[in-house]
Order: structure tokens, then C-alpha cells, then sequence
């Protein structure tokens, strides 16, 4: 799919690598409509890539009419508590703290074929930061999902938990 921008961001502990399509228009958010993939920590890079070009394709760039209702703050509490609740029964982790300690996350945005994986600073429980631009890991669009892969790795392996 050719579109402007896309987002998706990624969230990796011990237990699991999510992947999730995020959209929006000047800012994003997940976007249920879109996709999710919960992997396994040693899934091969070519999955990774795969799961995220596929959240990449769904995201969508929504119309102003769309905007307020899309990010209503009480919907938006409420999509994000559903996907902590999906992330615990998955992990099998009784309680958000030990969910999210070692939490690793990354921002993706991708613009005019070129996939940019921004990791993140784990600055408390539930929030993290950007960190500088040098450690933005870039990969074409059209690159091969293995080669996606691998720079979804190292993105999360500049992330700091």
C-alpha cells in the first residue's frame, strides 16, 4: 500500500515482542482496527519484519473528522488497559510492575519508503523517552522483512529497559 505516513510501534520484554499498527495524523496511537503480533523474544528476524511491514500497512492516516473521536482520552484509556490486560494473560505476569520493568519500546513512523525505528529511554513504569537521532535505525520499505528484522533488533537493543 502507497500512502504518505504510517505508524507502529514496538514493545519487547523477556517474555514477548509486540508489534502494533498505530494511526493518526500529525501524532498517532494504537489503533485496534489495525494490526497486533505478540512473538516469542528468539522469533526469527524475518517474522519480526514481517509483522511489522504488515502493522505498517494498516495503519491508517485518518481524516479530521475521525481525529475526535480517535483520540478521545476515554477511549484511549480504555484501548490502552485492554492491551496491558492482553499483554498480562499472554506473559502470564501477575502485576503490571513485573509486566513493564524490563519493557523496551520503540516508535516507528514510516515516510516516503524509508522505515524509521526510533528507540526509547525506560524512564518509569508505564513511560519512556525519546532518545538522540543517532540512534534511529532506518531500512527502506522495500527492504526484505528479514532485513526489517534485524533493525527492529537493533533498535531494541539501543532501547534501554
Amino acid at each position: 500500500m502507497n500512502k504518505q505516513k504510517s505508524w507502529a510501534s514496538i514493545y519487547a520484554n523477556e517474555v514477548v515482542i509486540c508489534i502494533q499498527t498505530h494511526s493518526g495524523l500529525r501524532v498517532s496511537a494504537f489503533d485496534p482496527a489495525g494490526k497486533q503480533y505478540l512473538f516469542e523474544p528468539i522469533a526469527a528476524p524475518e517474522r519480526l519484519g514481517y509483522g511489522l511491514l504488515d502493522a505498517l500497512d494498516a495503519s491508517r492516516v485518518l481524516d479530521v473528522k475521525e481525529i475526535k473521536e480517535f483520540f478521545e482520552p476515554v477511549k484511549m484509556k480504555q484501548r490502552y488497559e485492554d492491551w496491558v490486560a492482553k499483554l498480562l494473560r499472554h506473559t502470564g505476569y501477575g502485576d503490571r510492575k513485573k509486566l513493564f520493568s524490563k519493557m523496551k519500546h520503540c516508535t516507528v513512523v514510516c515516510e516516503s519508503e524509508l522505515i524509521s525505528i526510533r528507540p526509547t529511554l525506560h524512564e518509569e513504569d508505564e513511560g519512556w523517552a525519546g532518545q538522540e537521532l543517532s540512534q534511529i535505525v532506518q531500512v527502506s520499505r522495500h527492504a526484505a522483512a528479514a532485513e526489517v528484522g534485524q533493525g527492529i533488533l537493533l533498535a531494541l537493543s539501543r532501547s534501554s529497559e
